[in-house]
Parts: C-alpha cells; structure tokens; sequence
C-alpha cells in the first residue's frame, strides 16, 4: 500500500524572476455585509427528531455568527454576515456536521443570501455518534485495569483499503472501556497493555498479548464489525497469555554521539500505538523484551549534525528470540531536481505556484528537506531516506505536467526506488494541453452532485466535484487517452485494487488531444462501503 510521505514542494514556475511581496490583501471577513439573518431547526439526521440546544454557527467569507437553539430545535440569527452560507452545529453527543458547499447531509445546495435578505427554515442535520463499549479481562477472566483501547476504521488510502487508529480509550478498575464520537463505517477494536505493564511470567516465559475483534489487524482490512450511525455496540476483549520473546541485534553505522533508539510498532495499520523500544548501547547491540508474536516494524529515526540516520525493518514474530538481527542505518541523501518548460507559443508560465510530493511506497517512510534555486528552475531534496517513490505534481493554469524523469524512468507515473544520490529528477511542464467537461446525472437522468475522477495509465487520479446543475470540468489536462468514472464518494473508491476496479467500478474511455474540450455525460454510481 501507499501512503503520503511528509514531504512538499512548493516553488515559483520557472522562468520568473522574483518579486517583492505584494501589499497585503484585504480581509475577506471586513467585507461581508451583516445585515442579513437566517433561521431554522437543528434535526437528528437519522430520526428527524429536533436536537435541543445545539450551539449552531453561521459562516460566511470568514465571518461568522453564533447562536443557541432553544428546547424545540430552533435557532434564528440576525445582524449576520451575508453571502454563500455554511451552517455549522455542534452538541455534545453528535458528529459535527456543515450543512451548505456539499456538506455531509443530504441538502447539498449551497445556501445564498444577499445583503438584507433572510434565509428561513434551515435545516441543518446533526448525525447521532457512534460507541463501543466493552470489558477487558485477563485468561483468567480477571479485569484489566489500564489496558489500551484503540478502534482502527477500515478507509481506503492512496487507492487501497488500510486500517487507520480512529479513537482510544483505557479501561478502568472494573475492566471497562467506551470510546464514543464515532462515525457509521468499518471497525476493528484492539486492546494491549504498555510495555512495563505487563506480567512477565518468567517460569513459563510468558506475557499478555494482544486481542483485536473481530480479527488482527494485519490479517485483511475488509475484517470488520459494522457500525450504524447513533448505535451503540459492545465487544468484550479476553487478553491471551502469549509466548514473551526477545528481539536482539547489533546497529551499524552508528553516528558519533549515539543516542539512538530502536522501536517496534505493530503493521497493518497507520497510527497504532502498540509498541516497544529499547536504546542502542555504545557498541550496537541492542535488546528489545516483552515482544508478542505477530507483524512488527522495527524502525528508527535518529538526526545529528543536520543528517538524518534512518532503518526500518519488517518482522514477523513467532513463539521464539529472534537473535543476531542487523540493523543497518542508512544516511539521509541529496538528490537533484530541474524544472523544464515545453510551450508551443513559447509563452512564459503563468505568475502562480506550483507543488511537487514524493509518495512512499511503504510506511513510516522518510521524508525529505527541499531547497529551490534562486530562479526557481532547479531545486534540491535533502535528507531523503532510501524507499520506493512516486512523484505527484499540482498545477495551475494552462501547464500540466508532461513527464519526470528519474534514471530512464518516469517517476510520475510507477513506484521507482530510491536508495541512494545518483541520477536526478527533471521535471517537463507544458501547455499542450485540452480539457474536458461533463455532466452528471442519477439513474433517472437528472443531474446530480457528485465527484467525476479521471485516470491516466500510472497516474493518481484528478477528482472534480460538479455544482448544483451536475457540471464538472477539468482544464488543462495532457493529451492522451483516459478511463472516467463518477462516483458519490470518491473517499472510498480503491483504484489501486485492480480486483475492486474489476468489480465495481463503470468507466469510460476517451481521448483528449491539444486545444480540443472534449465532452462527456455520466451516471452517477455509488461506490461500495466496505
């Protein structure tokens, strides 16, 4: 799976020379009018039912006004500020919600007043939180006091589904845990306790593991218990006694002051807690105790004199010491990058920005300290850690990004390792470029809200949300042929699963070529929650 690498880009187009700071631009909020008003009733989104004293805000250009609703739902604003109007509503035991600009409820249409007018009879839709509550016990059937709690949602990233940490809690004398301010969707519970906490039996070398419901994290991320809106489920979580081993080895490439430490964190989720560490001793041995069997990262970061020392390491621990393990650290690394500009008018860039990021290709990777070139044609990437990449390019304006290559390769659209200072990147602007409008409609044939997403073979797809009449465009595309799909959520479309593509996704293929808009009318399909 991908994930996002803590690392951006940002640099002026090439060919520009810099220029002063500009004089600071006016507030926004200083020039809305607040001589309008607004009013309406704040609902459970899934009974209809009112929701009494919800603190409701009103937001416009960012102005904003604030206001109670009384015992029945009802709130009325005045003197607010006016515009294009978003509808924010919070209490306690509900979702935040926006109503407005393509909110999460079901009135879409964005809410307009014009100075001196009124909006009546807002409804603005609060979605009841979700909870799990259970116990944690021991073998033994004894509750656990202080056993970590974490819930993961099953979410797709980068294109594939992965687990991610959504909520924690600790359990309490009694062995009891509630994690509440939870979403509808898909959810695995863990239960572990910290490193220091748990009992070491050392006659028979065993200690507490850990219990994920309704299976281990690192099994399948479509290994899920569903969870409704407003639903409160339990899941009581028996902590087994598993085998206590070892993790032993030796560091090299220590740097001069030492001070490194070695971490194990548990795969098949993107912030879990459950971990174990130990320090680095002067001569590279190391010694990690109360490791559980299971998939393990052993990993570690460490900076000194401005350069990063970085190893990651996958593991999967069985009922047995994994002894004699090196761990070698690797030296963050330069690498070189130019900017590239191909205009068939030979008509200089716009005066805008453009962004540039590496994407990894595994977790908890490295990322990287980027430097730019006086004129903005060239730039550097220091401190990077080896791993496999893929470069994503944003721009504005009539300029789309043509290729970037890396060592023979181009690095935009496939996953290329990265280990080590040797070849650099050339970035190829051009403008080139067609476009492409459409509309969408539902099954009826009327236009719809959603999300269009186009692919390019290897690339990360482009999203574009159609306004309230279902027309979407995307400009300054680069010639080729491209598969289009629409969707309700593109948030949980897996386009990196071919198998999911295969199921459930409908696209179509077309062709842009230079200076042509090409068009296109879609149906709206919902994707599949998971």
């Amino acid at each position: 799976m991908r994930f996002a690498v803590l690392l951006s880009l940002t640099g002026l187009l090439p060919g520009l020379a810099q220029t002063p700071p500009a004089s600071p631009a006016p507030d926004p909020a200083r020039m809305v009018a607040h001589d309008c008003s607004a009013d309406g009733t704040v609902v459970n989104a899934i009974t209809g039912a009112p929701v009494p004293r919800a603190r409701v805000s009103l937001l416009s250009a960012g102005a904003q006004t604030t206001s109670l609703a009384d015992a029945s739902g009802r709130f009325r604003m005045e003197k607010a500020p006016c515009g294009t109007i978003q509808f924010f509503a919070r209490r306690a035991g509900f979702l935040e919600n926006v109503t407005g600009l393509g909110g999460l409820n079901a009135e879409r249409k964005p809410v307009i007043i014009e100075s001196g007018g009124a909006a009546h009879d807002i409804r603005v839709l609060l979605t009841p939180q979700a909870v799990v509550t259970g116990t944690v016990t021991d073998d033994q059937g004894d509750p656990v006091l202080g056993a970590q709690v974490a819930i993961f949602s099953s979410r797709v990233m980068q294109g594939r589904r992965t687990f991610q940490q959504t909520g924690q809690g600790g359990s309490n004398d009694l062995g009891e845990y509630r994690i509440s301010g939870l979403a509808a969707g898909k959810y695995v519970v863990c239960a572990h306790l910290n490193p220091g906490a748990a009992p070491l039996d050392l006659a028979n070398g065993t200690t507490t593991g850990d219990k994920c419901f309704p299976g281990p994290l690192e099994a399948n991320a479509t290994t899920t218990f569903e969870l409704a809106a407003g639903r409160e489920m339990r899941s009581n979580l028996s902590l087994p006694s598993v085998p206590s081993v070892h993790v032993r080895g030796t560091v090299t490439g220590l740097p001069r002051a030492r001070g490194v430490a070695l971490s194990l964190s548990r795969r098949g989720a993107v912030g879990t807690t459950s971990n174990r560490s130990s320090p680095v001793r002067p001569d590279g041995r190391f010694d990690i105790s109360g490791v559980t069997p299971g998939a393990w990262l052993l990993a570690t970061d460490y900076w000194e004199d401005n350069r990063r020392y970085t190893a990651r390491i996958p593991l999967d621990i069985g009922g047995a010491d994994v002894e004699g393990l090196t761990v070698a650290l690797s030296e963050g690394f330069t690498l070189q990058g130019s900017v590239r500009v191909e205009s068939k008018d030979g008509v200089p860039p716009p005066r805008t920005q453009f962004g540039v990021s590496l994407r990894s290709a595994e977790p908890i990777a490295g990322g990287g300290r980027v430097v730019w070139g006086f004129d903005g044609t060239t730039f550097t990437l220091a401190d990077l850690t080896p791993g496999v990449y893929r470069l994503e390019a944003f721009t504005v304006g009539s300029f789309h990004i043509r290729r970037a290559m890396y060592n023979g390769r181009d690095i935009s659209r496939e996953d290329v390792p990265i280990t080590q200072a040797s070849g650099s990147i050339e970035l190829v602007l051009s403008d080139e470029s067609g476009s492409l409008e459409g509309q969408l409609e539902d099954r009826e044939g009327k236009p719809a809200a959603g999300w269009a997403m186009i692919l390019e073979a290897g690339r990360s797809p482009r999203n574009a949300r159609s306004d309230e009449t279902g027309r979407f465009r995307f400009p300054s595309l680069a010639p080729g042929n491209y598969t289009i799909y629409a969707w309700d959520d593109f948030n949980q479309v897996e386009y990196a699963n071919p198998e999911w593509m295969r199921r459930y996704a409908e696209g179509t293929r077309l062709t842009v070529e230079v200076g042509q808009t090409s068009r296109i009318k879609l149906t709206l399909k919902q994707a599949p929650p998971q």
